[in-house]
């Protein structure tokens, strides 16, 4: 797991520049809405899309991650399944839901059932390279995605963006690992939850499944300001177990930025362990990529800390096959 973590970087720059890899069929497309489908490992690049193209996007868009598709799904929306393995059960159900709908489909996947449905009907596909955790494959997803959306018109100049981010993201890995591994050493045995504001939604989900699957903890991920409608008050029986990682953004809004200030007042009254990860000033990709290998190699570090078994993911395999006896 440790070279995959260091391969992040390259995965996205292998992906962006690989043209021979994306099938595309909708050069002139119309779209009035977007639909994102997608769970686990390859759900959550979905779900950093939407927070990168939210500002920019003229099409609304949404991500589903269940067995089925909003009712607004019809024949002008443009749908994105994105799928590593291509077997994933809920997004080969929600595809077959919208083709009956008549939506423009659209794949992303190493191979599989996804990748025959998008070959048999002619649909726009990019395959990337397969055999890792899905997990460890978000490098891949995410350029996948620009690359995509850049071809359909949605995005402009997105997949250049992801590009000089994981440019810059390499020359900082090593600080970033030496950071985690710091943190990590210090939260061992805390219950951890992970703190950003709205816009980086997607980067606290990708911390908090990190720690799932690599390091076997639960945890729990909240945004600012929402977290100050609710979860602040559940602080006031806080205790020094407890540990908050603050994702800081340099493009915080002013409001919120006071709102950090004034949340880790209230968390520091109840613990000592409190650490503040701050992005460099730049792109938000580039500020999302930050926390999500700061996040990856903490998760690694506490794996290792703890002795665990970084792969195991038996409950998961467990529960596959049950569904599969249905």
């Amino acid at each position: 797991m440790n070279e995959l973590i260091h391969g992040l970087s390259d995965q996205i720059l292998t992906t962006a520049n690989d043209t021979n890899a994306l099938n595309f069929k909708g050069k002139n497309a119309q779209f009035d809405s977007i639909l994102f489908t997608g769970l686990g490992g390859s759900g959550i690049g979905l779900k950093l899309m939407l927070d990168w193209t939210s500002a920019s996007r003229t099409v609304p868009a949404v991500l589903t991650q269940n067995y089925t598709s909003p009712n607004f799904v019809g024949k002008n929306t443009l749908v994105i399944a994105s799928s590593y393995s291509g077997n994933t059960e809920e997004t080969i159900f929600t595809l077959k839901d919208c083709m009956d709908r008549g939506a423009q489909i659209a794949g992303i996947t190493s191979g599989g059932k996804l990748e025959g449905i998008c070959n048999d009907n002619d649909y726009s596909l990019l395959t990337v390279p397969g055999g890792l955790p899905p997990r460890a494959a978000l490098g891949y997803s995410l350029a996948a995605l620009a690359r995509m959306l850049d071809a359909y018109g949605i995005t402009e100049g997105l997949t250049g963006r992801i590009t000089d981010a994981a440019n810059q993201l390499k020359e900082m890995s090593d600080a970033i690992n030496a950071h985690a591994r710091k943190v990590a050493t210090e939260i061992v045995g805390k219950n951890i939850v992970f703190y950003a504001e709205a816009p980086y939604e997607g980067c606290t989900i990708r911390a908090k499944q990190q720690l799932n699957e690599n390091s076997k903890l639960l945890c729990r991920c909240h945004v600012i300001p929402e977290m100050n409608h609710n979860e602040l008050v559940g602080w006031g029986w806080g205790t020094d177990n407890d540990a908050a990682i603050f994702f800081e953004n340099s493009d915080m809004h002013p409001r919120n930025k006071r709102r950090f200030e004034l949340t880790r007042e209230v968390v520091e009254t109840k613990t000592p362990h409190i650490f503040d990860i701050k992005a460099p000033a730049g792109d938000p990709i580039l500020q999302s990529l930050y926390f999500i290998h700061f996040a990856d190699w903490l998760s690694y570090h506490l794996a290792v800390d703890s002795k665990t078994d970084i792969y195991d993911i038996k409950v998961i395999d467990h529960l596959k096959s049950e569904l599969d006896k249905i």
